[in-house]
């Protein structure tokens, strides 16, 4: 079984703040999906892990809550084009409060789901 794994924050400081919105994950995942073609199940099994995150010229520094918004990457951006593009993916939360973020992802996940 092949899952392909994204770490948006990771991209995201490995790119010096690189994700500001949906045409930056629009562009990630559309090159997922190229790389992906006829390879495993792609849009169907999509794992990835999400934070805001803080950085430094060499990478990641330090994870932060989604109530940081000074942080990047957004959130919303992201759950709308997964939802607009047919991604199943699974989030899982790293932020410093797991089980309150994780909660409010699913959350914000749910009302664009109900636009």
């Amino acid at each position: 079984h092949f899952s392909p794994t994204i770490d948006f924050a990771h991209l995201h400081a490995r790119g010096r703040g690189c994700i500001k919105g949906a045409d930056d994950y629009h562009r990630i995942l559309t090159k997922l999906e190229e790389g992906l073609d006829g390879i495993g199940k792609g849009k169907e099994a999509l794992h990835c892990h999400f934070t805001r995150i803080e950085y430094t010229d060499v990478g990641e520094r330090k994870h932060h809550v989604l109530m940081e918004t000074e942080y990047g990457p957004p959130l919303e951006p992201l759950l709308e084009v997964l939802v607009d593009c047919g991604w199943d993916a699974t989030i899982i939360c790293e932020t410093p409060f797991l089980e309150k973020d994780a909660l409010l992802m699913k959350q914000n996940y749910q009302n664009i789901l109900k636009q």
